[in-house]
Protein backbone atom coordinates (compact mmCIF):
# COMPACT_ATOMS: atom_id res chain seq x y z
CA UNK A 1 0.00 0.00 0.00
CA UNK A 2 1.12 3.54 -0.77
CA UNK A 3 1.30 6.60 1.42
CA UNK A 4 -2.12 7.79 0.21
CA UNK A 5 -3.71 4.62 1.61
CA UNK A 6 -1.75 4.90 4.84
CA UNK A 7 -2.80 8.52 5.45
CA UNK A 8 -6.42 8.13 4.33
CA UNK A 9 -9.14 9.87 6.30
CA UNK A 10 -12.57 8.97 4.88
CA UNK A 11 -15.40 11.49 4.97
CA UNK A 12 -17.67 8.75 6.31
CA UNK A 13 -15.83 8.95 9.62
CA UNK A 14 -17.04 12.53 10.09
CA UNK A 15 -20.47 11.90 8.62
CA UNK A 16 -21.02 9.11 11.15
CA UNK A 17 -19.76 11.33 13.98
CA UNK A 18 -22.19 14.12 13.03
CA UNK A 19 -25.04 11.59 12.89
CA UNK A 20 -24.06 10.15 16.26
CA UNK A 21 -23.20 6.74 14.83
CA UNK A 22 -20.25 4.92 16.38
CA UNK A 23 -17.32 4.30 14.03
CA UNK A 24 -15.36 1.12 13.51
CA UNK A 25 -11.98 1.77 11.92
CA UNK A 26 -8.62 0.22 11.21
CA UNK A 27 -5.19 1.01 12.63
CA UNK A 28 -4.34 3.45 9.83
CA UNK A 29 -2.71 6.45 11.56
CA UNK A 30 -5.26 9.19 10.84
CA UNK A 31 -8.30 6.98 11.33
CA UNK A 32 -6.94 5.65 14.60
CA UNK A 33 -6.09 9.14 15.82
CA UNK A 34 -9.55 10.64 15.18
CA UNK A 35 -11.48 7.67 16.51
CA UNK A 36 -9.44 7.55 19.72
CA UNK A 37 -8.97 11.29 20.30
CA UNK A 38 -12.64 12.18 19.78
CA UNK A 39 -13.98 8.90 21.17
CA UNK A 40 -15.90 8.15 17.99
CA UNK A 41 -15.85 4.37 18.30
CA UNK A 42 -13.33 1.57 18.18
CA UNK A 43 -10.23 0.66 16.21
CA UNK A 44 -9.63 -2.95 15.20
CA UNK A 45 -7.29 -4.98 13.06
CA UNK A 46 -8.53 -5.32 9.46
CA UNK A 47 -7.21 -8.90 9.50
CA UNK A 48 -9.01 -10.14 12.61
CA UNK A 49 -12.63 -11.05 11.92
CA UNK A 50 -13.35 -12.11 15.51
CA UNK A 51 -12.11 -8.76 16.82
CA UNK A 52 -14.32 -6.96 14.29
CA UNK A 53 -17.40 -8.96 15.27
CA UNK A 54 -16.82 -8.30 18.98
CA UNK A 55 -16.29 -4.59 18.32
CA UNK A 56 -19.54 -4.37 16.35
CA UNK A 57 -21.40 -6.05 19.22
CA UNK A 58 -19.83 -3.67 21.72
CA UNK A 59 -20.59 -0.61 19.62
CA UNK A 60 -24.19 -1.74 19.19
CA UNK A 61 -24.64 -2.06 22.95
CA UNK A 62 -22.92 1.22 23.78
CA UNK A 63 -24.10 3.61 21.05
CA UNK A 64 -24.62 6.52 23.44
CA UNK A 65 -21.05 6.25 24.73
CA UNK A 66 -19.78 7.30 21.30
CA UNK A 67 -22.30 10.03 20.59
CA UNK A 68 -21.87 13.43 22.15
CA UNK A 69 -23.26 16.78 21.07
CA UNK A 70 -19.93 18.59 21.29
CA UNK A 71 -18.29 16.24 18.78
CA UNK A 72 -21.32 16.33 16.49
CA UNK A 73 -21.09 20.12 16.25
CA UNK A 74 -17.32 20.13 15.79
CA UNK A 75 -17.40 18.26 12.49
CA UNK A 76 -20.14 20.28 10.79
CA UNK A 77 -19.43 22.64 7.91
CA UNK A 78 -20.75 25.51 10.02
CA UNK A 79 -17.89 24.94 12.47
CA UNK A 80 -15.22 24.15 9.89
CA UNK A 81 -15.82 26.77 7.19
CA UNK A 82 -13.92 29.64 8.83
CA UNK A 83 -10.98 27.33 9.51
CA UNK A 84 -11.02 26.22 5.87
CA UNK A 85 -11.24 29.76 4.50
CA UNK A 86 -8.39 30.93 6.72
CA UNK A 87 -6.16 28.25 5.20
CA UNK A 88 -7.17 29.13 1.63
CA UNK A 89 -7.02 32.91 1.84
CA UNK A 90 -3.90 33.45 3.99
Amino acid sequence: HGISYKLALPNKLFEYAVCGLPCLGSFLPNIKYYINYYKLGMVVSPDNLNEQVEAIKSLSKNKKKFSNKKTKKLFTWKQQDSFFYNIIYK
